[in-house]
This record gives C-alpha cells, sequence and structure tokens, in this order.
C-alpha cells in the first residue's frame, strides 16, 4: 500500500451504550432544498485546543475527542459523504478532505479526462 502519513488526526467521538461504544460523530449542519439533509464532521489535529472545547461545549452527548487513523477518516467521508469537514474549526469541502486524505496516504488520484461524444452530422 501507500507510505504512512505524518499528519495525525483527531476526531469528535460519540460515546454510546453500557460497554462505552466508541463511533465518529457526524454534524448536522441543515437542509437543502435540493440536497436534503447536509452532514459536518469535526476533525482535529491536535487532541487539545480551543476548537475542540468549543466542539465538546457547543454538541450534547457523551462526547470525547479520540485520535483516528487516516484509513478510518477516510471510510467514515466516503460512507457519510459529508458536505463539509470542519479541520481545526475551519470548513473545508468533504471532497477535498477526501483528496487529502487520500494524498497523504499515497493513493493514487484519479484526474479525469476529457470525453468527446459523437456529433450529429446532418447527412
Amino acid at each position: 500500500m501507500a507510505h504512512r502519513a505524518e499528519q495525525q488526526y483527531f476526531v469528535l467521538k460519540l460515546v454510546e451504550g453500557e460497554e462505552g461504544e466508541e463511533e465518529i460523530a457526524f454534524l448536522d449542519v441543515g437542509k437543502d432544498e435540493e440536497l436534503g439533509q447536509l452532514v459536518g464532521m469535526a476533525v482535529y489535529t491536535t487532541p487539545d485546543g480551543e476548537a475542540q472545547r468549543e466542539d465538546l461545549n457547543r454538541y450534547r452527548g457523551a462526547l470525547m475527542i479520540d485520535s483516528a487513523s487516516h484509513e478510518e477518516l477516510l471510510d467514515a467521508v466516503q460512507r457519510a459523504m459529508p458536505t463539509s469537514v470542519f479541520v481545526d474549526g475551519k470548513k473545508v469541502a468533504g471532497s477535498v478532505f477526501i483528496r487529502m486524505l487520500k494524498e497523504e496516504l499515497g493513493i493514487p488520484i484519479r484526474t479525469p479526462r476529457l470525453i468527446r461524444w459523437p456529433q450529429d452530422r446532418p447527412g
């Protein structure tokens, strides 16, 4: 596989159940008339900071900040497809965050290529 990424990430996690099962928390960032429910995700580059404290105080529930591997984050964002990822409180498009993770993991990023459709020619 790819080289190991050096950037370490931490994520807002929800702690549920009697056994304290942890899962990455997704945020309700509103609704869009055309897109429907908009989902966000909070990611941090350090385990403690102003953004982390603000998020823990803002959102209700059994929450914690915990480390997350690049693979865990990539899996989560590809499943939930958040429109926004808040990295240390700064809003980044979900698709941009996916690209960042892939680049850090050394996963090749497919570059779209142009397609030429046949022209209808008068005959």
